[in-house]
C-alpha cells in the first residue's frame, strides 16, 4: 500500500493549463483535485507512513514525462548504458516512462525469446516504469507466427530500419517485402516505427569515405544524407501506410522538408505520427566545430532555418511529440580524438536532459510549460495506448515531475546519471531543475536526495493494439456497463482465477459509478487491458493455480468436450492445432502432459492460439526441464496472454490466428 499525500502548487498543469491546485494522491493515484489549500490533515485519513502535505509553491507540477525512444542497451551491452543507470538517469530528469529499442542489446529483440530476455533483465533495477519494442528485420519481416508471438509476449511496437543501423545483427529491413509486413502487423493491430532514411543504391561505404581523412568538418558529414533520404522514405511509407491499414511512426524527424508531404498524407488519412528530438529542437550544424563527433546522430542535425521549421511543426501538431532518442555508447566509440565523423558511432546521450533541454529552447520561442506537458506527457502516452498516463485527472495513474521554469544549471556530463559523461549538452546553460518525481505516488527522484535507492519501477507488457485496432469497444460497453452479472459470466470465461474476476468486477464498478480510486475501465480498450493486468498484479499461488485448473490438457480434444463445457467454444478454437495432429504427436502430447502434472502439480499451459501440434509439444518438452518456479511463472505469463486474447474476443476484434509461417529463425 502506498503513502497518502497531498501535492500543492500555484502551477498545477491541468486540461491544457496552469492552475494553483492541491493533488490527493492515494494508492499510487489521483483520487482528487482541488482548489490550492482546499486539501490538508482530515484528507489524508487515518494516519498512514508517509502521509504528508508537499507543498512546492511556485514549481510546476506535470505528469511523469514519457519518453517513447530510448536505446538502453540491456542485455548484452550494459558497457553502453543499462537499465540501472538509464532508469536512475530518467527518474532525474522527470521521466515515469521508457520505451526501450530492441537494439542495441545483445540480443536484439527479433524473437520471442530475445525479448524474454530483456524482461528478465530489468528484474531489480527499475526505477522507472519501462516497455520493451520488437524489431523488424530480414529474417522475420514476413513471419505472420513469430511477429504475432511477439505482440503477445508484450512487444509495445515494431521498429524497423531503412539504412544500415550500425549493427549487422539488425539489418535494415527489405523495402520490397515492406508491405506484407505492414499487414501482418495491421492484422495485429501494432503499429512500425521506422528509422526513415531510404539510402536505396546509395553504399554506406561509400557515402563514409565521401566524406573526407578525419577531422572533418561536420557539414561534410551533414551532406553525406541529405533531407531527400527522409523525404523519399516517408513518401514511400505513407504509401504503403494508406495501402495496409498499418499505422507507421516516423522516428526522430530532422529534415523540414518531409512536414508538407506530412500534413498532405494525414489531411488525406494516412495513419501517420511522427516525433522528434531535442538535439534537432536545440542545435543547429553551424554551431558544430570540426571533429566535434559529440553531434553525430543519424538523420543529422541540420540547419537553424529547418530547426524553425521543426518548431512550427511542432507547434501547429504536424509533429506528435518530441523523444529523446538516447543512443549512448563507450566514449571511444565516438572517436572524439580522431574526429572521425564516419567511424565514429551515430547517437546523442540526452535522456536526463529531455525536460530541460526541450523547455530551454521552447521557452526562447514563448512556449509555455502546458505545452510541454502535451509535447512530453499527454500524447507520447497516447501513442502507447496509456489513457491513465500523460495527463493530471481523477484516476490517473500518480505519476508526477515538480520541476522549477526559470531556474537554471550548467550541464556537467559527470554529473549526470547517464552510464558515460560524453554529451553534446556539456557545459551549456539549460532552463528547468527537476525538483522531484513522482512514480504511482512514491519520490523516485529528489533534488535534495537524488535517485531513490529502492527499485520502483516495472516492466509493462502492452499487448494491446492502437486505439483504432478495437472498434467493437462501444459495442462491448453497451452490453456489460449497466450488467454486472453479464460481465461476470463473460470474465469467468476469460480466467478462472475468481479473485481475478472479482477484482475486475470491482474495478467496473468502480469506474461506473465514479471512484477515483478504481482508475479507468470503461475509458477504452487500453483501459480494459490495463485493468486486466493491474488484476492479475494481485493473484497469488493458489489464485493462479485455480486459473490454470480451468483450462483442458493441451490435445485432450476427448476432455475438452466432456469436462470444459464453459470455455470450450474458447479453448476448442484456440487449440484447434491440434484437432488433425498426427497421432505420435498426440500420443507423445499425452504423456508429455502427464509428466508436467506430476512434476509441476498443474496442467501444462501455452497460448495455443494459432500453433501446431508439433510446436506444442516442443515447447511442452522444453519446459519440463524447468523448475517449479520457473513454470510458475511460465505458466502464469501464458494465463495472461490467453486471457488478453479472450478479452479481445469479447471485443469483436481479435485477429485470427496466423498459421502461415514463412522461414525464420528458430525460437
Amino acid at each position: 500500500m502506498s503513502s497518502v499525500r497531498i501535492v500543492r502548487s500555484r502551477r498545477v498543469c491541468v486540461a491544457g493549463e496552469e492552475r494553483a491546485a492541491d493533488l490527493l494522491l492515494r494508492d499510487g493515484r489521483i483520487v482528487r483535485i482541488a482548489e490550492h489549500g482546499a486539501l490538508g490533515a482530515r484528507d489524508l485519513g487515518d494516519p498512514a507512513p508517509g502521509g504528508a502535505i508537499v507543498d512546492f509553491g511556485a514549481a510546476v507540477v506535470m505528469p511523469g514525462l514519457v519518453d517513447v525512444h530510448c536505446h538502453v542497451n540491456e542485455p548484452g551491452r550494459t558497457a553502453w548504458e543499462g537499465f540501472a543507470h538509464a532508469t536512475r538517469a530518467a527518474a532525474a530528469g522527470g521521466i515515469t516512462l521508457l520505451a526501450d529499442m530492441p537494439l542495441n542489446s545483445s540480443p536484439v529483440s527479433v524473437t520471442p525469446r530475445a525479448l524474454e530476455l530483456k524482461f528478465a533483465a530489468t528484474s531489480g533495477q527499475l526505477l522507472v516504469d519501462v516497455t520493451p519494442y520488437a524489431g523488424v528485420v530480414p529474417a522475420n519481416q514476413e513471419d505472420a507466427g513469430l511477429l504475432r508471438d511477439l505482440s503477445r509476449a508484450g512487444a509495445a511496437a515494431f521498429k524497423c530500419f531503412l539504412c544500415d543501423s550500425g549493427l549487422a545483427e539488425f539489418p535494415a529491413a527489405e523495402l520490397a517485402r515492406l508491405e506484407g509486413t505492414m499487414r501482418i502487423l495491421a492484422g495485429l493491430g501494432k503499429r512500425l516505427l521506422v528509422h526513415a532514411e531510404w539510402l536505396g543504391e546509395v553504399d554506406d561505404d561509400a557515402a563514409g569515405a565521401a566524406i573526407g581523412p578525419p577531422p572533418q568538418p561536420y557539414f561534410a558529414y551533414l551532406h553525406s544524407r541529405p533531407e531527400s533520404l527522409e523525404v523519399r522514405a516517408i513518401e514511400r511509407l505513407c504509401e504503403l501506410s494508406h495501402r495496409t491499414g498499418c499505422a507507421v511512426h516516423v522516428v526522430h524527424l530532422s529534415a523540414a522538408s518531409a512536414l508538407d508531404l506530412l500534413r498532405e498524407r494525414r489531411a488525406a488519412g494516412v495513419p501517420v505520427t511522427v516525433e522528434t528530438c531535442p538535439h534537432y529542437l536545440c542545435f543547429d550544424a553551424a554551431q558544430i566545430e570540426v571533429g566535434d563527433t559529440r553531434f553525430k546522430c543519424a538523420p543529422p542535425i541540420r540547419s537553424a532555418a529547418n530547426r524553425a521549421e521543426l518548431w512550427t511543426a511542432l507547434a501547429d501538431g504536424t509533429i506528435d511529440f518530441v523523444a529523446s532518442d538516447h543512443s549512448p555508447c563507450p566514449p571511444d566509440m565516438k572517436a572524439l580524438d580522431s574526429g572521425d565523423f564516419a567511424a565514429a558511432w551515430g547517437g546523442i546521450a540526452s535522456l536526463q536532459l529531455l525536460l530541460p533541454a526541450t523547455w530551454t529552447a521552447a521557452r526562447a520561442r514563448g512556449h509555455r510549460p502546458a505545452e510541454l506537458a502535451a509535447w512530453l506527457c499527454e500524447r507520447p502516452a497516447r501513442f502507447l495506448g496509456i489513457a491513465e498516463r500523460g495527463m493530471l485527472q481523477v484516476g490517473a495513474r500518480a505519476d508526477l515531475v515538480v520541476w522549477r521554469p526559470e531556474e537554471r544549471f550548467r550541464v556537467r556530463g559527470a554529473d549526470l546519471h547517464h552510464r558515460h559523461a560524453l554529451t553534446p549538452y556539456e557545459d551549456r546553460e539549460l532552463y528547468g531543475v527537476v525538483e522531484a518525481t513522482f512514480l504511482g505516488g512514491e519520490p523516485v527522484f529528489t533534488a535534495a536526495g537524488g535517485p531513490a535507492t529502492e527499485p520502483r519501477g516495472a516492466a509493462l507488457r502492452l499487448r494491446a493494439g492502437t486505439a483504432s485496432s478495437y472498434p467493437g469497444f462501444a459495442a462491448f460497453e453497451r452490453r456489460f456497463r449497466n450488467a454486472p452479472e453479464h460481465l461476470r459470466t463473460a470474465l469467468d470465461e476469460c480466467c478462472g482465477a475468481q479473485a481475478w474476476r472479482d477484482a475486475m468486477l470491482r474495478l467496473a464498478a468502480g469506474d461506473r459509478d465514479g471512484s477515483p480510486t478504481s482508475g479507468p475501465f470503461w475509458a477504452d480498450a487500453s483501459c480494459l487491458f490495463a485493468a486486466s493486468e493491474r488484476c492479475f498484479d494481485m493473484l497469488d499461488e493458489d489464485d493462479w493455480r485455480q486459473a490454470f485448473a480451468a483450462h483442458p490438457r493441451i490435445g485432450d480434444l476427448e476432455s475438452l468436450r466432456s469436462r470444459f463445457g464453459a470455455t470450450r467454444h474458447l479453448a476448442g478454437a484456440e487449440q484447434s492445432g491440434a484437432r488433425d495432429a498426427d497421432p505420435e504427436v498426440l500420443r507423445r502430447l499425452a504423456a508429455g502432459n502427464e509428466a508436467y502434472e506430476r512434476r509441476f502439480g498443474h496442467v501444462f499451459l501455452i497460448c495455443a492460439s494459432g500453433r501446431s501440434a508439433e510446436e506444442m509439444l516442443a515447447a511442452l518438452e522444453r519446459r519440463l526441464g524447468n523448475t517449479p518456479a520457473q513454470e510458475l511463472a511460465n505458466a502464469s505469463e501464458e494465463q495472461r496472454k490467453i486471457t488478453f486474447l479472450r478479452l479481445e474476443r469479447l471485443l469483436g476484434t481479435a485477429p485470427e490466428p496466423a498459421t502461415n509461417r514463412s522461414p525464420g529463425p528458430s525460437r
